[in-house]
């Protein structure tokens, strides 16, 4: 992973099934490497078992008791699409939003 990106990035946090716990923004410029050694810092000061944090590494593993989250930097914003379809229009509706709001 590089120390910094010209973009946004998230850092987002997954249970096992794949859905959103949390997620944060993180600017353009930030420096990545510090902001996931900071969160692993704190899910283990939380008493979570996290996996090993390597060099160069875009996330790791936290679990405690029969829960395991994936916290992991993502390049860009997270977006979500939803949409609905009228048969009687023929027309298609499309929302998009960021997890950000």
């Amino acid at each position: 992973m590089p120390i910094r990106l010209d973009c946004p990035a998230t850092l987002r946090v997954s249970d096992d099934a794949g859905r959103l716990v949390r997620s944060e923004e993180l600017r353009s410029g930030a420096n990545l490497a510090d902001r996931l050694r900071d969160a692993h810092e704190a899910y283990e000061r939380q008493g979570w078992t996290v996996s090993a944090l390597r060099p160069g590494a875009w996330g790791f593993t936290a679990e405690r008791g029969d829960r395991r989250l994936l916290v992991a930097v993502r390049m860009g914003l997270l977006v979500t699409a939803a949409g609905t379809f009228d048969r009687r229009h023929g027309s298609l509706s499309l929302y998009l939003g960021s997890e950000a709001g």
